[in-house]
């Protein structure tokens, strides 16, 4: 599949079957760099966190620096719950060899609802290139 070079985003193939799926997938994950809201930093997804014991669909994390479970493998990126499944940006690449977030996506900035501080404190992150630091 054909994939944005910098996001991993998908991209409608020419006499593709069924696009709206990849334009669908495509606007989710713009979406979520769009808004630009994650609920948590975390290694781990959020059914070993959340009260019900799932994740919900919409929901939006970074993932920290020693991801478990559902994170395995996907340090530092952005992760979104869509059609049952996590998803994370950047994504893979046109060869299916995964994007590594990087310098060339320094500037990404997020609101996160909980920077695990007590009280629960909101609080603006940047990616620098090398990792989510304050803002």
């Amino acid at each position: 599949m054909a994939t944005s070079a910098d996001w991993g985003i998908p991209l409608v193939a020419g006499s593709q079957d069924q696009p709206e799926i990849t334009v669908n997938e495509a606007l989710v994950a713009l979406n979520v760099l769009a808004v630009g809201v994650a609920r948590f930093i975390s290694n781990a997804p959020p059914d070993v966190y959340s009260p019900t014991g799932d994740a919900v669909e919409g929901d939006v994390n970074i993932v920290g620096t020693a991801p478990t479970g559902d994170y395995a493998g996907q340090a530092n990126k952005i992760a979104f719950y869509y059609g049952s499944a996590w998803h994370f940006l950047p994504d893979l690449d046109s060869t299916g060899a995964a994007i590594a977030i990087g310098a060339r996506h320094a500037g990404v900035r997020f609101y996160v609802q909980d920077d695990g501080a007590s009280p629960t404190v909101g609080a603006y992150y940047k990616w620098d290139g090398a990792a989510w630091v304050a803002d």
